[in-house]
């Protein structure tokens, strides 16, 4: 497993928010297997970033993350990481509540 982080700081952080379920369903058609997830930097949304979780060899940037980048400098600078897990992917629990997080 490794991760993609594309992070973007911005002025226009509702924009993006409602221009990334498009972004990102744009992204899973052409790369159905990757797992993607948004957050947005609490209290103020000045910071949003996507995570891209890939199950295979890790590259130094997947070309799908690099036209995400692209489209997401419309915002703002991105920040485009990768990272290599250190350890197998642990367990995730499916029914944990928010007070055992």
């Amino acid at each position: 497993m490794w991760l993609e982080t594309l992070t973007v700081r911005t002025s226009a952080g509702l924009e993006l928010e409602k221009a990334l379920p498009a972004l990102i369903e744009q992204l899973c058609e052409v790369a159905p297997k990757l797992r993607v997830r948004a957050y947005s930097r609490s209290p103020i949304r000045s910071d949003i970033t996507l995570h891209l979780l890939h199950g295979e060899t890790p590259v130094s940037r997947s070309p799908h993350a690099i036209r995400l980048a692209e489209a997401l400098r419309t915002y703002g600078p991105v920040d485009h990481s990768v990272w290599d897990a250190i350890d197998p992917e642990p367990p995730i629990p499916v029914n944990t509540s928010k007070e055992e997080m």
